[in-house]
């Protein structure tokens, strides 16, 4: 008997503790840092769980601000995709902030350059 409540604590632990954790950014297309030789035809993250995204933004070292939507709109998704307007030569950030399944609002950024027009 004290096996099976041990073994039940054991488990109630395991999941409270993964329902406790936040939605992370698995991978970027591009990669973060990433040099280019042309402007992206997509910029992508890839979250470990849904995120519900509610606001993006593409900005370059110049201070310009270009216009991005999200594909998929603003359901909770694990993927973001955006598809850029053609961008010149330079330095860019791409932000994003979102709210995670459980309710914490999460954001980052991702940098990348384009070396020709």
């Amino acid at each position: 008997m004290r096996r099976l409540i041990w073994l039940g604590c054991v488990a109630l632990l395991a999941f409270s503790t993964a329902a406790l954790t936040h939605s992370e950014k698995r991978e970027t297309t591009p990669v973060e840092g990433e040099t280019l030789a042309e402007s992206p035809a997509v910029i992508e993250l890839a979250f470990d769980s849904p995120m519900r995204i509610i606001s993006v933004s593409l900005t370059s070292d110049t201070g310009d601000d270009y216009s991005v939507l999200p594909e998929a709109g603003r359901a909770a998704s694990d993927t973001l995709t955006v598809n850029p307007p053609e961008l010149p030569k330079g330095n860019y950030t791409f932000e994003w902030r979102g709210i995670s399944d459980d309710g914490h609002t999460l954001s980052g950024q991702l940098s990348f350059t384009v070396v020709s027009d």
